[in-house]
C-alpha cells in the first residue's frame, strides 16, 4: 500500500543510472502492464483504517480515545470516595502510588535510552518538569507504604517496559499522547477528592499534564506510512492498557470503601 502522493521506487543517478537485479516469486513483474501495475495507492475513498495513517487521523483518533476514556468506572467510583473518610482515601493512595513510582521509571528509562537530538531535548524538558513528584507524593500522604496488586502493577510496568522496545518517536507518541493524556483527563476530573487532605500531587498534575499532551508534535508533521502503521498499532494498544489500568483502580477504590465499613 503506498500512500497518496508518496514518492516510490528508485531514481538512476549519473552517470551510468541504476542497475539491479529484481528477484520475484510472484508470475508478473510489479510493472509489467504500467497500465495495471501490481500496487495498490491510496485512494480519496480509502477505508477508516487506511485513512488513520496519517499524521492528522492519528491525532484525530487520539481525541476520540480520549473522550471513550471520560466513560471508564474508575470516574463514577472516584466520585463515591470523595465521600469517604481520608482514611479510607489514604489506604486508595498507597494503591495509587504504584502508577507515580512506575511513572518516573519510565521517564527516566526514556530520557536514558533516546539518542534523537531534538526529541533528547523535549524528553528532558518533560522530565525536568515530573522529577521527584513520586517522592512528593509519599511526603505528602506522611507515609512511604505502598499496597501492591498484581494486575495494577502489571498494567502499569507495560508502559515502562515499551520505553526499551519501541523507537524514539513511538515513545514521545506513548507518554505525551496516551499517558499524559489520560493523565491530563483523570486529575482534572478527581483533583477535587483529595482537595481537602494537604495533597497538591493531584491540582499540581490537572494544571500541568495537559501542557505536556502538546509536547514535541512537531515531530509527526513528516512521518512514513510504515511508522504511521506502528503508531496506529501503539496508540490502539496503549489506550487499551491505559482503559485496563483505570478499570482495575476503580476496583481497588472499591475495596478500600468496602473494607472500611
Amino acid at each position: 500500500m503506498i500512500p497518496k502522493g508518496q514518492l516510490h521506487g528508485f531514481v538512476g543517478g549519473a552517470p551510468n543510472g541504476y542497475w539491479a537485479l529484481s528477484v520475484q516469486f510472484e508470475m508478473s513483474g510489479i510493472y509489467d502492464a504500467p497500465d495495471k501495475p501490481l500496487v495498490n495507492f491510496l485512494a480519496e475513498d480509502a477505508t477508516d483504517t487506511e485513512k488513520l495513517l496519517s499524521a492528522e487521523a492519528l491525532m484525530e483518533k487520539n481525541e476520540a480515545l480520549g473522550k471513550a476514556f471520560e466513560q471508564n468506572p474508575i470516574f463514577p467510583v472516584m466520585f463515591e470516595l470523595d465521600n469517604a473518610s481520608d482514611e479510607t482515601k489514604r489506604k486508595f493512595l498507597s494503591y495509587f502510588q504504584i502508577l507515580s513510582d512506575h511513572f518516573q521509571r519510565m521517564m527516566l528509562l526514556r530520557s536514558a535510552v533516546c539518542d534523537h537530538p531534538g526529541m533528547n531535548s523535549v524528553f528532558w524538558e518533560h522530565l525536568d518538569d515530573e522529577f521527584g513528584h513520586h517522592e512528593d507524593l509519599k511526603k505528602a500522604r506522611g507515609s512511604s507504604t505502598v499496597s501492591w496488586d498484581p494486575i495494577y502493577d502489571a498494567t502499569n510496568v507495560w508502559f515502562t517496559h515499551q520505553m526499551m522496545t519501541c523507537d524514539d518517536r513511538e515513545r514521545l507518541f506513548l507518554v505525551n499522547y496516551v499517558v499524559e493524556e489520560s493523565a491530563s483527563i483523570f486529575y482534572q476530573k478527581i483533583a477535587k477528592v483529595f482537595a481537602g487532605m494537604g495533597i497538591g500531587h493531584f491540582d499540581d498534575h490537572a494544571e500541568w499534564d495537559e501542557a505536556h499532551n502538546a509536547l514535541g508534535k512537531n515531530y509527526f508533521d513528516q512521518v512514513d506510512y510504515y511508522s504511521l502503521d506502528r503508531l496506529a498499532r501503539l496508540q490502539e494498544r496503549g489506550w487499551s492498557m491505559v482503559e485496563c489500568q483505570y478499570r482495575r483502580l476503580a476496583e481497588i477504590a472499591q475495596m478500600c470503601m468496602k473494607a472500611s465499613k
